[in-house]
């Protein structure tokens, strides 16, 4: 319930969700232990992975877009886990004026990306990985794009930028 509704900041958030965390609450589940084992629970590999992809993160001359990449060879030198990619397309989300945050992470098959994509609502998301064969929610979805990490960095970037026209 935690991290598919943000910690019940998304808009997938409704009473109902409120309820069912309670009735947990009730039968002992400690929010606290939770949030904790969550979100402030990471591996040195994983911390150092974060630190990597931050170096690659770029926005647009409109500080509308951002994004960064997540290479084999930063999991390589990091010994971090693809698991370990999971919160790192937050970061470029929480910038200020950013309303589309892109993660291209580079997958143990050759030539191929998988892409998240994440907005803030203003932009639908969902519409935008359908254009790659892929889908998710209006504010969170992904695709896999088959290409060298550059080129689907061109491609992706290229159709990101048209859902503001």
């Amino acid at each position: 319930i935690m991290t598919d509704t943000g910690s019940f900041r998304y808009s997938n958030t409704s009473s109902k969700t409120h309820r069912i965390a309670a009735e947990l609450i009730d039968i002992g589940v400690k929010p606290y232990e939770m949030h904790t084992k969550i979100y402030e629970t990471s591996s040195v590999q994983d911390t150092n992975l974060l630190g990597e992809s931050l170096q690659t993160m770029k926005l647009t001359e409109d500080g509308k877009i951002a994004w960064l990449w997540v290479t084999k060879e930063m999991l390589k030198k990091t010994k971090a886990s693809l698991e370990g990619t999971e919160g790192i397309i937050n970061f470029a989300r929480s910038i200020d004026g950013v309303e589309i945050a892109i993660l291209f992470r580079e997958t143990g098959t050759e030539d191929r990306v998988k892409v998240s994509f994440r907005s803030k609502g203003k932009v639908d998301v969902n519409k935008l990985a359908g254009l790659f064969g892929g889908g998710g929610h209006p504010t969170a979805s992904g695709c896999t794009v088959f290409g060298k990490i550059e080129d689907v960095e061109k491609k992706v970037l290229e159709k990101a930028k048209e859902m503001f026209k």
